[in-house]
């Protein structure tokens, strides 16, 4: 069965959904002030992490994600970080203070908390990380605990260099929040995060005088971005220079990726009625139709076709 997937393009975060985007927000702030009370002094600090705090939210999926950075000194390994975080999160201590938890996972970084609020699943992840260096506190360079046998058992990160990388980029923000939209009904290996450093060396390869105006015309040129180098280019993890991104796919769902871009722009170019399919409007949380007594929107809220495209214009869908 086909789903729909929101987005609203005409602001930076519109919260269409805002009673669920509120209840992810209290359930988030619970599992903070509890992260807060148990390991105390050990936390550095605890950042905001994942889409919501990227500006790159749809509202199928908010990912109002936690990571902690712990003291240098906090703890003798990172497994031991890990497993600590892990046994806590685990407890019915954890449990009863936070309330209507229904799951915990331990993930390759993260251990994934499950809630059931008012009849909504909510999930986001906690990542445990340990600072490098408790010398420089403006220094957020973090090793995570990796859970793969088949890794050295850390990986480097650092969250506010991989948020710095897409701030201020309203234009990139509005392309990744459409392609997050493809890839949930389309494509679900594919990490967000590959999608924003994709969308970004799209635009800087294009450059800003020669970036297009309308929406369309943006989203196209990163769909032909990402069909004609998918396969080969290297993207390097803003927070980490040793970690390729594109690494996260397999040759083979590379190769599956650049099809279906190619797929998709080819269907789109036929038949424009195409992008209802491959960016479809969330039923749930449509957009308001304007008053008839409105001036028109503007192009630059509209899907915008070009020449070859029969003259077809869609409104935004909207995201929470």
């Amino acid at each position: 069965m086909h789903r729909s997937y929101g987005i609203n393009l005409e602001e930076d975060l519109v919260e269409d959904n805002q009673s669920l985007a509120d209840r992810y927000r209290k359930k988030r702030d619970k599992v903070q002030t509890a992260l807060e009370n148990k390991f105390g002094s050990n936390i550095r600090c605890i950042q905001h992490s994942g889409s919501y705090a990227k500006h790159t939210a749809i509202n199928i999926k908010f990912d109002m994600d936690l990571c902690v950075n712990f003291k240098r000194s906090a703890f003798t390994t990172l497994r031991v970080m890990y497993d600590d975080v892990l046994e806590y999160l685990e407890s019915d201590e954890f449990s009863d203070e936070v309330g209507d938890l229904t799951d915990v996972r331990a993930q390759k970084v993260s251990v994934g908390l499950f809630f059931l609020v008012d009849d909504e699943v909510l999930n986001f992840d906690i990542t445990p990380g340990r600072r490098i260096s408790d010398d420089d506190p403006s220094c957020f360079d973090l090793n995570l605990c990796l859970n793969d046998e088949d890794s050295s058992g850390r990986m480097k990160t650092n969250i506010a260099k991989q948020i710095d990388h897409i701030k201020g980029r309203k234009k990139e923000r509005e392309t990744v929040k459409l392609l997050k939209a493809w890839k949930f009904e389309h494509f679900t290996k594919l990490k967000s995060f590959l999608l924003e450093l994709l969308t970004i060396k799209s635009f800087d390869d294009k450059g800003e005088a020669n970036i297009p105006s309308g929406r369309w015309d943006r989203l196209k040129l990163t769909m032909e971005f990402i069909r004609d180098n998918i396969e080969t280019i290297n993207l390097l993890d803003p927070g980490n220079s040793g970690n390729n991104v594109t690494n996260s796919l397999t040759d083979r769902q590379k190769k599956k990726l650049a099809k279906e871009m190619k797929r998709a722009l080819k269907q789109i170019e036929a038949d424009s009625n195409k992008l209802k399919f491959y960016f479809p409007v969330n039923p749930k949380f449509p957009c308001e139709d304007k008053p008839k007594d409105r001036e028109p929107a503007k192009a630059s809220n509209r899907y915008e076709q070009n020449a070859a495209v029969k003259q077809t214009t869609y409104p935004a869908t909207t995201y929470g």
